[in-house]
Protein backbone atom coordinates (compact mmCIF):
# COMPACT_ATOMS: atom_id res chain seq x y z
CA UNK A 1 0.00 0.00 0.00
CA UNK A 2 2.74 2.24 0.86
CA UNK A 3 4.20 1.94 -2.51
CA UNK A 4 1.38 2.71 -4.29
CA UNK A 5 0.68 5.56 -2.75
CA UNK A 6 4.42 6.66 -2.72
CA UNK A 7 4.13 6.02 -6.59
CA UNK A 8 0.99 8.20 -6.84
CA UNK A 9 2.88 10.79 -5.07
CA UNK A 10 5.69 10.75 -7.32
CA UNK A 11 4.02 10.55 -10.48
CA UNK A 12 2.03 13.91 -9.50
CA UNK A 13 4.93 15.32 -8.73
CA UNK A 14 6.97 14.66 -12.09
CA UNK A 15 3.45 15.59 -13.76
CA UNK A 16 3.18 18.94 -12.33
CA UNK A 17 6.79 19.63 -13.21
CA UNK A 18 7.26 18.13 -16.34
CA UNK A 19 4.00 20.05 -17.25
CA UNK A 20 5.41 23.17 -16.34
CA UNK A 21 8.59 22.43 -18.21
CA UNK A 22 6.19 21.34 -21.15
CA UNK A 23 4.51 24.75 -21.28
CA UNK A 24 7.59 26.27 -22.06
CA UNK A 25 8.69 24.42 -25.15
CA UNK A 26 5.34 23.92 -26.30
CA UNK A 27 3.18 27.27 -26.13
CA UNK A 28 -0.82 26.53 -25.60
CA UNK A 29 -2.96 28.19 -27.49
CA UNK A 30 -7.02 28.24 -28.39
CA UNK A 31 -8.32 30.03 -31.75
CA UNK A 32 -11.61 30.32 -32.52
CA UNK A 33 -12.54 29.20 -36.15
CA UNK A 34 -16.11 29.98 -37.56
CA UNK A 35 -17.34 27.56 -40.19
CA UNK A 36 -18.23 30.23 -43.17
CA UNK A 37 -21.12 27.70 -44.54
CA UNK A 38 -22.83 26.78 -40.92
CA UNK A 39 -21.95 29.71 -38.83
CA UNK A 40 -20.43 27.34 -36.07
CA UNK A 41 -17.77 28.23 -33.86
CA UNK A 42 -15.04 25.70 -32.85
CA UNK A 43 -12.13 26.13 -30.75
CA UNK A 44 -9.17 24.57 -31.87
CA UNK A 45 -6.04 24.15 -29.05
CA UNK A 46 -3.18 22.04 -28.04
CA UNK A 47 -3.69 21.64 -24.27
CA UNK A 48 -3.91 17.81 -24.84
CA UNK A 49 -0.76 17.55 -26.84
CA UNK A 50 0.54 19.08 -23.30
CA UNK A 51 -0.71 16.41 -21.33
CA UNK A 52 0.39 13.86 -23.71
CA UNK A 53 3.85 14.79 -23.13
CA UNK A 54 3.48 15.59 -19.77
CA UNK A 55 1.99 12.25 -18.76
CA UNK A 56 4.20 10.71 -20.96
CA UNK A 57 7.64 12.13 -19.84
CA UNK A 58 6.24 11.80 -15.71
CA UNK A 59 5.50 8.00 -16.35
CA UNK A 60 8.98 7.06 -17.90
CA UNK A 61 10.73 9.16 -15.52
CA UNK A 62 8.30 7.69 -12.52
CA UNK A 63 9.34 4.11 -13.47
CA UNK A 64 13.12 4.63 -14.46
CA UNK A 65 12.94 6.04 -10.57
CA UNK A 66 11.79 2.86 -8.93
CA UNK A 67 13.79 0.75 -11.58
CA UNK A 68 16.78 2.65 -10.52
CA UNK A 69 16.44 2.70 -6.72
CA UNK A 70 14.40 -0.19 -5.42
Amino acid sequence: MEAIASFFILLTTYFLGFMALVQLGIRPFRKLIIDPNTQRRIFISNHSKIIFWSLGLALITTFVAYWAFP
